[in-house]
Formats: structure tokens, C-alpha cells, sequence
């Protein structure tokens, strides 16, 4: 798989593109509370895993694996 970076490319180009300087606290985090599943990260963290699902969903390797 090929990560395109569709959403980040079209967000930079609608100039929607969030970027958030402080870097030390970058990278997704998952938690289950309460049989709820949470996901914290920087908006920078979900444009980067929306891009990464895009191009999974897109490519023709690993089918049914997403």
C-alpha cells in the first residue's frame, strides 16, 4: 500500500489544514472505558490515520483487511 495522502493534500489545498506546534504530545491513543472504545489524539494524529484508511481502502493489496 501506497499512503497517498489524499485528505492531508486537499485540506493544505482548501487551506483547512490544522497544524497544531506542539509535537511532544503526537500519536494516537486508545482507551476502553466503560465498554467504550476512545481514541485521543491531535488533529494532525486523525488527518494522518484518515489518510492511511483512504489509501488502505483504495489499494488493490491485502483485500479484506480492512
Amino acid at each position: 500500500m501506497y499512503n497517498t495522502k489524499l485528505i492531508n493534500s486537499l485540506l493544505k489545498k482548501e487551506h483547512l489544514y490544522l497544524r497544531i506546534e506542539d509535537t511532544k504530545n503526537h500519536g494516537l491513543y486508545l482507551s476502553i472505558e466503560n465498554n467504550q472504545l476512545y481514541l485521543q489524539g491531535t488533529p494532525e494524529d486523525f488527518i494522518d490515520l484518515a489518510d492511511l484508511l483512504v489509501s488502505l481502502a483504495i489499494s488493490k493489496e491485502a483485500q479484506g483487511q480492512h
